[in-house]
């Protein structure tokens, strides 16, 4: 067969990028005879088959009329010249070029339906061997150091103790901010929380928190969200490091307002708090509830009597900060002074200051041993929020062993607890034995407190102590003397 269908297609072949080599052993396959293959790779040679008569061939051989291709053709604008040719290209040498063309299409469309086929099917294998799985969350607006809480969905049961690892990304700059993984314990409804404190210095924008999730069985999935965070300048709290409500640090600067009751003379006040846009001042005194005068306190010193000890009344007075703190007494507690006080979770963050930022467990084991010595129970805090067993395991230990309290060790799981208790054990405190859980290490510390106690007993002369031997007695020595 040499028809230009044939032409056509090796042309098309051809300009898929497939090789000469690969085009003529398809056809051999497809059982094409050997002298119309290379009759048809020649008039591929010698001219270009037209755009257009790959259309009408592909027309033809699905079953459409010559005219019925020429009048959709004439009805979109081609010129009637151009359709002439094409059909000329695509009649060929007769019926026999159309069947060919068939033929060849058919074959195509079957390796087509076999391909999509395969891919359903590779679909659907994958999808059987992999989590349904994805992630909610549906707050979608934060300010920077919130709570972020994720829900975590599971739709199949192809899944058993879940790692996953979450990103959180930065959508304009493409910067990973933050990053953590955890081990889930999903629910029977399969469903799973995640609580995690978003940091504090994440700028106004939107993100994207990925979840990569993995099973056991090496099975995996990937889901995302996107959250606004907004401008923490505006949230009517004190956060980051504002040094006010919204001011300063990161935000505009704190401006303050002068009233008549800041203590402060300003706003073109005569004295403090009084004249100008105040009330007007009266004479002074010592009891007008102003530092004035020569006053070297509120109302005392100077012309007034002498100051008595302010900073134990319970009072805020004689110009402190605080009750009993700041000015003539102590420093006031702060959110900045390095010291864990008022009511705060760790050191100055936490309870009436900024929240804690999660900290990795090797951190909380740092601090924890810091302050085992002077502030045990602190410490031992510490280790409790610790959510992973190999590290609060560790932090109790050391805090036992560094506030010398072996009470400690009991909150180890117990292998480690034994391990804590050995310590003790060393320093000769065999208290610690009957806690003991390994069988060998307990029976060694027994041994240790009976020869221990053996030691301590008086030493037996004769059948008697030193204490009662006869020899010894007061009778006796004088009868040698």
């Amino acid at each position: 067969m040499a028809g230009v269908d044939l032409a056509a297609y090796i042309a098309q072949q051809t300009q898929a990028g497939y090789s000469a080599q690969q085009i003529r052993q398809a056809l051999i396959q497809y059982g094409y005879d050997v002298r119309d293959i290379d009759e048809a790779f020649k008039r591929v040679g010698s001219r270009s088959v037209s755009p257009l008569a790959f259309f009408v061939a592909k027309q033809l051989a699905q079953g459409y009329s010559a005219e019925q291709v020429k009048s959709y053709l004439l009805n979109y604008g081609y010129p009637p010249p151009a359709v002439e040719e094409a059909l000329k290209d695509a009649a060929g040498k007769g019926s026999g070029g159309i069947l060919a063309s068939k033929t060849l299409l058919i074959a195509f469309l079957a390796l087509v339906f076999v391909g999509i086929f395969a891919a359903g099917m590779y679909y659907f294998l994958h999808n059987q061997s992999s989590y349904d799985f994805e992630i909610e969350d549906k707050a979608l607006e934060y300010y920077p150091g919130d709570t972020l809480i994720i829900k975590n969905i599971f739709s199949n049961n192809k899944f058993k103790d879940p790692v996953l690892v979450y990103r959180i990304i930065n959508e304009a700059t493409g910067e990973t901010v933050d990053t953590w993984s955890e081990t889930l314990v999903v629910s029977k409804k399969g469903t799973a929380e995640t609580v995690w404190r978003l940091p504090a210095d994440m700028s106004q924008g939107i993100y994207l928190i990925t979840a990569k999730v993995q099973g056991e069985t090496g099975l995996e999935a990937n889901e995302r969200i996107s959250v606004k965070i907004k401008d923490s300048c505006s949230n009517k709290r004190k956060d980051v490091d504002e040094e006010g409500v919204d001011c300063g640090g990161v935000c505009k600067p704190c401006v303050e307002i002068p009233t008549c009751s800041d203590g402060k003379k300003n706003q073109e006040e005569v004295g403090i708090d009084c004249g100008g846009p105040c009330s007007p001042c009266s004479t002074p005194s010592c009891s007008d509830g102003i530092k004035n005068q020569d006053e070297t306190a509120i109302d005392c010193g100077g012309v007034c009597k002498p100051c008595k000890d302010t900073c134990s009344d319970g009072i805020k007075n004689n110009g402190e900060e605080g009750i009993d703190c700041g000015g003539p007494c102590r420093a006031c507690e702060t959110c900045f002074d390095g010291f864990k006080n008022q009511d705060e979770h760790a050191i100055d963050c936490g309870g009436v200051c900024k929240p804690c930022k999660v900290t990795p467990n090797a951190e909380f084991l740092q601090q924890a041993k810091n302050l085992a010595a002077e502030d045990s129970k602190s410490a031992m805090e510490l280790c409790k929020q610790i959510t992973e067993r190999f590290w609060s395991d560790t932090c109790y230990r050391e805090v036992a062993k560094l506030s010398n309290t072996s009470s400690y060790c009991a909150l180890a799981s117990p292998v480690i607890r034994d391990q804590c208790y050995i310590h003790f054990i060393s320093l000769g405190n065999f208290d610690v034995c009957e806690n003991i859980v390994d069988t060998y290490v307990r029976m060694n510390c027994e041994s240790l407190k009976s020869i221990r106690t053996t030691s301590e007993q008086p030493v037996q002369k004769n059948g008697y102590s030193d204490e009662t031997d006869p020899a010894n007695s007061q009778e006796s020595q004088g009868a040698e003397n």
